[in-house]
């Protein structure tokens, strides 16, 4: 009798808990169900992201903290902040249409704008491009007026804000995109504060100092006002000069029920500039003790009510949320050095000097939304009886074919989503993903769909996912290759040089008498480019001196030669530092014992794919012994490539070919190949995993043998290369595949 008391009620227990899910997954007749449908369309949701402060940036601190946002948050938006807007201490000169690069230089090389180059790096190296966004927020120096801009300082303040975005992208190679200038010009101390007339002046000068500096392509967002609504955007919208730039107006919201987005995209719609989408550039719940140094919140209240928050500004009509903020961080704008404690991620001691991070809950529930709901999702119509799930939405991906419904229970009892699919391509089955109070991202499991049809046991008090399938759940096998053909991405072989750079041909000068005799020196100089980009040449090889301008007199030796030099690009931009030396003995026309001869250059060279033009500049430097010395330095005017040198250098095109191991489970490994147009081979190793549940494969790829120095970070949906981001010989590579 004690065996038979002991397992009865432990099975009951399991039993009675097997019929209530039943009981559950079984509705009753008539039991109300809620359509997903998609013929009633809205906005196309461009991402979702947190606002990143570069201060805290130190070595490798933060770099798992970047890791769980890109790679386990599926994050893709990211406002990279700088404070305060002062680093121009004093006014560079008096002519706000000249940038003094002396200046400027100083100031972004020193220790703290290093930390903001190091971060933006890194995000690159995660393949956030696109979706990274610069914002300076705090007053500005005293000289341009503090905290509102002194009338007329508008071309000041618009060089100031120009030379950063200029030095960063073309000094440092690192890409972004986008730029919200100002921030909270309706605040005191978050931003340099400027009236409605002022800011669209100050963006139409802004404008043009980024024409005029190569920098075009650049995109602005704003006005990034604290208290949300429309204000700032008419005078924005009446300068199509500014309009032409701007990619997205910025909200800001600390509001329940969708406050401060409430209106404002239904307004952007009945404009000229109707393409111009809304993103809530700072929302989340309000922390008052968050900005007065007191630890942040990690309540489930607080957590969940995020994502109730960014729902409503989706229902408001906004494209891209990005919480505030990634990490516990110090600011400058109230107090020097100051700790804010909104973080997704708390700071677990702020004296350490080597910082770690753990996540808050709040991480959890908004990655339901930004981890399934990806880029090009347009969210689609939800209707009938959806309590006790509020909010809820749907979301479908059509490029992917994926749909993604998201939702909270708020109530303390698991309960039965009865969902119908309308105007949906079928659908076999989706999968279930929530965070509670005690779970996070846990995989509820499959949910199958018959005639359009599905129930969905949702548990208790959480913050849901219910995402469909869109892998096959079968990770990439066999040989997968792309080539790649874009201005931006192009990867050239330098070592095919064999006219334009590696032949010297300099004068060396014999002043004798009154008169000057020419002595020219030709030699060629092959050379290796590794897959760190770094040239390298020597030995012994012909050289030809021809010693009168007639060409009559000539002389051939073996001269001892040295290569040095490197690569680098960015988007379409190579820069080439080149160092070529010769030196020899031999018998000058006239002479009757030999003499010492040398000559060497150096050459710094642009070429610059997207404008077709090649620039730079050289010295040259030459010698004989006893005869006296020569050089000079010349600028190469800025000219076309022309078709021959863009021939010889291989056309930029270069193929990437997988070759994928047997997975084991969904840790994927194998080996790779970038082969340039030229024939030029840098194999690699990679490893990676696999997301059964969303199709995504992502590799990690380590240049080895001749590739040590490249890596890339490669990015399949499917069978499909649809993104390549990383280094190959010196070159930056940012590729976004676009596959029928």
């Amino acid at each position: 009798m004690a065996r038979f008391r002991c397992y009865i009620p432990i099975s009951a227990a399991a039993l009675l808990w097997a019929l209530v899910l039943v009981a559950l997954a079984t509705p009753s007749a008539g039991a109300p169900s809620i359509t997903f449908d998609g013929s009633v369309t809205n906005q196309v949701i461009d991402g979702f992201g947190v606002n990143i402060n570069h201060r805290s940036w130190n070595d490798n601190d933060l770099k798992p903290v970047i890791d769980a946002l890109v790679d386990q948050a599926g994050m893709t938006l990211f406002r990279v902040i700088y404070d305060k807007t002062d680093w121009q201490a004093t006014n560079d000169n008096s002519d706000p249409s000249l940038m003094d690069w002396n200046y400027y230089s100083q100031v972004y090389s020193s220790a703290e704008f290093q930390k903001m180059w190091a971060l933006m790096g890194y995000l690159n190296q995660k393949g956030i491009s696109n979706g990274l966004m610069l914002n300076f927020q705090g007053n500005g120096p005293a000289w341009l007026g503090s905290p509102a801009l002194n009338t007329g300082m508008e071309p000041q303040w618009a060089q100031m804000i120009a030379s950063l975005l200029i030095y960063a992208a073309k000094t440092n190679n690192l890409a972004f995109s986008l730029v919200g200038p100002d921030n909270e010009m309706d605040q005191t101390v978050q931003g340099v504060n400027m009236t409605a007339t002022q800011y669209t002046n100050a963006l139409h000068i802004l404008s043009q100092d980024l024409d005029s500096n190569g920098m075009s392509g650049l995109r602005f967002v704003g006005p990034d006002m604290a208290s949300g609504g429309t204000n700032y955007m008419p005078q924005m919208l009446g300068d199509p000069v500014v309009m032409s730039k701007v990619a997205h107006f910025g909200l800001h919201s600390y509001a329940d029920e969708g406050g401060g987005s409430a209106g404002v995209a239904s307004y952007i719609q009945s404009t000229a500039y109707s393409n111009r989408t809304v993103w809530m550039t700072e929302f989340n719940v309000w922390c008052p003790q968050c900005d007065a140094g007191v630890a942040g919140t990690n309540t489930w209240s607080y957590a969940s009510g995020a994502v109730a928050y960014l729902c409503a500004h989706l229902a408001n009509g906004v494209s891209g949320g990005l919480v505030w903020e990634a990490y516990d961080s110090q600011y400058n704008y109230y107090s020097p050095l100051e700790w804010s404690f909104w973080g997704l991620f708390a700071v677990d001691d702020t004296n350490a000097v080597n910082k770690t991070y753990t996540p808050r809950k709040i991480f959890y529930t908004l990655s339901q939304l930004s981890k399934w709901v990806r880029p090009g999702a347009q969210m689609i119509g939800v209707s009938g009886s959806t309590w006790p799930f509020s909010p809820l939405q749907a979301f479908y991906h059509p490029g992917l074919g994926q749909l993604t419904i998201v939702g909270i229970n708020t109530g303390d009892s698991p309960a039965v989503l009865s969902g119908t699919n309308a105007f949906l391509p079928p659908l076999p089955k989706l999968d279930l993903y929530y965070t509670s109070p005690t779970a996070n991202l846990a995989y509820g499991g499959g949910v199958p769909i018959t005639n359009s049809q599905f129930n969905a046991v949702i548990p208790a008090n959480c913050v849901f996912t219910l995402t469909s399938d869109i892998s096959g759940s079968a990770p990439p096998t066999g040989s997968i290759t792309n080539l790649i053909v874009g201005s931006s991405n192009v990867l050239w072989d330098f070592s095919l040089l064999t006219n334009e750079l590696q032949n010297l041909d300099w004068a060396i000068q014999k002043v004798s008498k009154g008169q000057t005799n020419a002595v020219e020196v030709l030699f060629n100089a092959p050379f290796t480019q590794d897959g760190r980009g770094k040239l390298e040449g020597q030995g012994s090889n012909r050289v030809e001196l021809i010693q009168d301008q007639s060409g009559s007199q000539t002389n051939i030796f073996a001269g001892d030669f040295t290569v040095r030099g490197s690569v680098a690009s960015s988007r379409g931009v190579a820069r080439l530092t080149f160092s070529s030396r010769v030196s020899g003995t031999t018998t000058l026309a006239g002479d009757l014992k030999e003499r010492r001869v040398s000559a060497a250059v150096t050459e710094t060279i642009k070429f610059d794919v997207n404008q077709n033009l090649v620039s730079g500049r050289l010295t040259r430097v030459e010698s004989a012994a006893g005869k006296g010395s020569l050089s000079e330095s010349l600028a190469i005017s800025p000219g076309p490539i022309l078709p021959e040198l863009g021939n010889e250098l291989g056309n930029g095109t270069w193929t990437l070919s997988l070759d994928f191991g047997v997975a084991k489970g969904n840790q994927l490994s194998g080996s790779a190949t970038v082969v340039l147009n030229s024939g030029k081979v840098y194999p690699f190793s990679f490893t990676g995993t696999f997301t059964p549940h969303t199709g995504e494969s992502r590799l990690n790829l380590k240049g080895v043998d001749a590739g040590l120095g490249c890596i890339l970070q490669v990015t399949l949906q499917g069978s499909q290369i649809t993104k390549i981001v990383g280094q190959v010989s010196g070159q930056s590579v940012n590729c976004l595949l676009k596959n029928d």
